[in-house]
C-alpha cells in the first residue's frame, strides 16, 4: 500500500479551464469553420484531429501561422490568481490534449507549470502531417499512475476527454463545462468559478 503524500496534486485541463480554446481562436482568425469543433462536441479525439488536419491542409495553413495566433492569446480571466492560490494547497499539473508546439505563451503566462501534452509532426514547409499522442493510457491513465504513487489527486476539466480523469481522481470536478456534458455525468461535481473549485478542494483536504 503506497504512502499517502501530505502534499496533494491538482491536475487541470488547459483549454477552457485556464486558457482560451486555441483551435477556436484559430478558427475565428482564419475563417475555417471546422477548427471551431472541440471535444465538447466530438468525443473521439482522433476523429477531431482528423477533421482539423484535413481542414488545415485544404486551407494551406501552416504550424507557424497557428503559433502566431496562439502567441496573441492570454489566460482566462482570473486563471493566474487561481493558480497562485491553488499552489498554496499542493502541486499543479496540467494534463492536456494540446501540443508542445503550442505551449510557449502558456508556459510564459502561467508561471511554467508542469504540462503533459501531445506533439505534432510537420513537413519541411511547416504543414502539420499528423499528431502524436503522449501515451496510450490517456488522461485517466495518467491519474491512475499518479494515484498509484501515493498522491492524493484532485482534477478539473470541461470536456468529454476529461471524464475519465475526473472519475479517477479523488476530488474530480467539472469547471466551466457545458450543460449537455454535465447532465450526462451527474456524479461529478459541477463548479462554475475558480472560487467554487478552490472551496471544494479546500474542504476536501480537511
Amino acid at each position: 500500500m503506497p504512502i499517502q503524500h501530505r502534499f496533494p496534486l491538482f491536475c487541470l485541463d488547459l483549454e477552457g479551464v485556464l486558457w482560451p480554446e486555441m483551435w477556436q481562436s484559430v478558427a475565428r482568425l482564419t475563417n475555417i469553420e471546422e477548427l471551431g469543433l472541440t471535444t465538447q462536441e466530438i468525443q473521439s479525439y482522433d476523429e477531431l484531429m482528423h477533421i482539423r488536419l484535413k481542414a488545415l491542409e485544404s486551407s494551406n495553413v501552416t504550424l507557424p501561422q497557428i503559433q502566431e495566433i496562439i502567441e496573441s492569446l492570454e489566460p482566462l480571466d482570473g486563471a493566474k490568481a487561481f493558480l497562485a492560490e491553488l499552489r498554496k494547497l499542493g502541486q499543479v499539473v496540467i494534463i492536456s490534449d494540446t501540443f508542445v508546439e503550442f505551449l510557449r505563451p502558456v508556459l510564459r503566462e502561467l508561471n511554467n507549470p508542469m504540462v503533459f501534452c501531445n506533439a505534432l509532426e510537420t513537413d519541411e514547409k511547416g504543414f502539420i502531417k499528423r499528431h502524436i499522442m503522449r501515451s496510450s493510457i490517456g488522461k485517466k491513465g495518467m491519474l491512475a499512475a499518479l494515484s498509484s504513487q501515493g498522491y492524493s489527486v484532485g482534477a478539473a476539466g470541461d470536456s468529454y476527454n476529461d471524464i475519465g480523469m475526473l472519475l479517477e481522481a479523488q476530488w474530480g470536478a467539472f469547471l466551466f463545462a457545458p450543460e449537455h456534458i454535465v447532465r450526462q455525468f451527474p456524479q461529478i461535481p459541477d463548479m462554475h468559478s475558480y472560487d467554487d473549485l478552490l472551496s471544494y478542494w479546500r474542504h476536501s483536504l480537511h
